[in-house]
């Protein structure tokens, strides 16, 4: 699924705000929240209660989004051990609406409201300790565990954030790259997660994966106290069937940014998921390689999508550690890194 520019919801705080009371009842001031394709609103209402209106872009499907509502309503039952989203019905009792398309009436979006959940940006803490990193691997674990038994149709997709069709997506996007040491950095990267990782992928396991859990996704709470706890994520949009493992790789290919010791600190994350949802050999073989890959494919992506939407500064948000991030990680020898993260799971 490519991102289409023509396709973005363009909605005023103040069309928001109209939308929420007419199709859900809800009265409050809505201000916008950063998004790659949809439009996000924040809303309060008289009582406090705190919502998310969510613009889908046009051409988004019912299938794929009712996809995330049923995500979203499984994890709930599986207990509080992960907090998300919970979708809120209209006042016609449906799970989304539609609105047209501003000045192309004959596009459509499709509009659901869900729950804010409470808590700061993982992005957002002065200091990312090793306890909130084993934190954030125990989330990622706790949240797998969770959707192992959860199936959709609309999760069976295209969708250009899937790491394993990561190396052609970035050799389409590879000129976008401008800066040569950089873009040949990323190809030298790709060729080999292609011949050595992407081939040893189909013996691993596979389920519905949330597939982005950055750094401003995941939510801690009591962040200003002694012990912050990452309790919390949001933003199902990138949701896909695939291996099981990826979705660890991409927690920790944004928990590692901007740390001295990548290595050691992905280790925390390894540990804390392995204890919450135990890892298979092989898995933990190619989690440095899936990590990387997913940092070449931010940067490849971030590079394209400026030029298409060049206003959107959420789609650069991570761009600059991302580079830094690369730069060190090749430097690491793949067999020591894969010997730390067995060692954090107490495999030999």
């Amino acid at each position: 699924m490519a991102l289409v520019a023509e396709q973005l919801p363009r909605f005023s705080a103040e069309q928001a705000q109209d939308l929420a009371q007419k199709l859900y009842g809800v009265t409050g001031i809505a201000r916008q929240l950063p998004s790659e394709r949809d439009n996000n609103f924040h809303l309060e209402d008289e009582s406090g209660a705190a919502f998310v209106l969510k613009i889908a872009r046009a051409g988004e499907t019912f299938e794929v989004l009712d996809a995330q509502n049923r995500a979203m309503a499984h994890v709930h039952r599986h207990g509080r051990a992960v907090q998300c989203p919970e979708v809120r019905k209209t006042t016609s009792g449906s799970t989304m609406a539609t609105v047209p398309h501003a000045g192309t009436p004959s596009m459509e979006h499709l509009v659901r409201l869900v729950t804010f959940v409470p808590g700061v940006p993982f992005a957002g803490l002065a200091e990312q300790t090793p306890p909130l990193l084993h934190d954030l691997g125990a989330l990622l674990g706790r949240l797998d565990c969770a959707m192992r038994d959860f199936s959709h149709a609309g999760a069976r997709r295209v969708l250009y954030w899937d790491l394993t069709e990561a190396h052609t997506t970035i050799g389409a996007h590879l000129d976008d790259i401008a800066t040569p040491g950089r873009r040949d950095m990323v190809s030298r990267l790709a060729d080999r997660f292609a011949a050595v990782t992407l081939p040893r992928l189909t013996s691993l396991r596979r389920s519905v994966i949330h597939n982005d859990g950055n750094d401003y996704n995941v939510l801690v709470t009591h962040a200003e106290s002694s012990s912050p706890t990452v309790s919390g994520i949001i933003d199902f949009g990138d949701m896909i069937e695939s291996h099981t493992v990826c979705n660890l790789a991409v927690g920790m290919a944004y928990g590692i940014l901007e740390k001295p010791d990548p290595v050691d600190a992905g280790s925390h994350i390894v540990r804390g998921y392995h204890r919450a949802f135990p890892l298979e050999p092989e898995e933990i073989e190619l989690l440095f390689d899936l990590m990387i890959m997913r940092l070449c494919l931010s940067v490849s992506l971030s590079a394209h999508q400026q030029k298409l939407n060049p206003a959107n500064t959420y789609l650069t948000i991570s761009e600059g550690p991302a580079w830094e991030a690369l730069h060190a990680l090749e430097q690491i020898d793949v067999a020591d890194a894969r010997a730390a993260f067995h060692d954090a799971c107490n495999m030999p």
